[in-house]
């Protein structure tokens, strides 16, 4: 039984494969892998807003705060445990006190469920949707969108391109972007879910019995 279901699993695999980012316009570019050390200063670029992958097809352990939601969570200011979902974030930094204008769009190949740029919900959401290992700016007020000293963004009706404009200098832009998870992948994290509890059920069973 444990061969199959592990034969089961892998036969699975092609349908698990992460969301992606299908395009990027303007001064957004996509990174694959998230750096280090996401703090002031340490990523800068007076050209780039730079769009890294974060968690992907990641299970919420908790309800997650958002600044705004979208699709089935419009008009919601959380999205609920359990939901499996992805997580981009976009970071801007200009090199030391350059003040500069950048405008750009990132599309995605599913639905935008929610966005986070409000500082406060930043540092909330780092520990639960940030790559593993990666330090986030902890100290700076500004770290999230001045919606009322320039800063803008708007969403595509079909909910798949996050559109921004960032007016920065001394500070840094931040926003995350949380995406759908494609059905073949949440019902692959289910199934591993349930095959790994009966595995772990089987051992304890066999356990017992010896």
């Amino acid at each position: 039984m444990k061969k199959a279901l592990f034969l089961f699993l892998v036969l699975l695999l092609p349908a698990y494969c992460y969301a992606s980012i299908v395009s990027t316009s303007g001064n957004m570019v996509e990174y694959t892998q998230e750096p280090n050390d996401l703090g002031l200063g340490k990523v800068e670029s007076n050209s780039e807003m730079k769009v890294f992958y974060e968690r992907q097809s990641y299970i919420l352990q908790d309800n997650l705060q958002i600044d705004k939601g979208f699709g089935q969570y419009e008009g919601s200011n959380f999205i609920p445990a359990n939901t499996v979902v992805n997580s981009y974030i976009i970071h801007v930094d200009p090199v030391g006190t350059t003040r500069i204008t950048l405008t750009g769009s990132v599309t995605f190949d599913t639905d935008i469920i929610g966005i986070i740029y409000s500082t406060s919900l930043l540092k909330k959401s780092d520990s639960k949707l940030g790559c593993e290992g990666v330090n986030f700016e902890k100290d700076n007020l500004l770290r999230g969108l001045e919606l009322s000293y320039g800063d803008s963004w708007s969403i595509s009706n079909d909910n798949k391109t996050f559109s921004l404009n960032t007016y920065t200098d001394v500070s840094m832009d931040e926003i995350r972007i949380i995406t759908a998870v494609p059905i073949p992948n949440a019902i692959f994290l289910l199934i591993s879910g349930c095959g790994m509890i009966f595995i772990k059920n089987k051992k304890r069973n066999l356990f017992h019995k010896i």
